[in-house]
């Protein structure tokens, strides 16, 4: 359905908050008739596509021998200093 399409894309292209404290978002999209979607979006540096769809599956309720692994400190940003 177009609307469904409309609100399920419109979850995708939010950003998430610039802070740390939230790099995953995940919102289910409960229609009217029945019909649900989940919307996971993660930031890349905080899980890669391997822990990302680790993290979905558990949410989903899979057991996976998938480790939820952030990436490694070589290949994300450099932390910001705190107060």
């Amino acid at each position: 359905a177009p609307a469904a399409r409309r609100w399920r894309d419109r979850e995708l292209g939010r950003p998430l908050p610039v802070h740390r404290d939230a790099p995953v978002r995940a919102v289910l999209l409960q229609y009217a008739d029945g019909a649900t979607d989940l919307v996971v979006v993660a930031d890349r540096a905080a899980l890669d596509t391997t822990a990302l769809h680790a993290f979905t599956a558990r949410l989903l309720g899979a057991e996976q021998d998938t480790a939820l692994t952030a990436r490694t400190a070589a290949t994300s940003p450099p932390a910001e200093p705190g107060p």
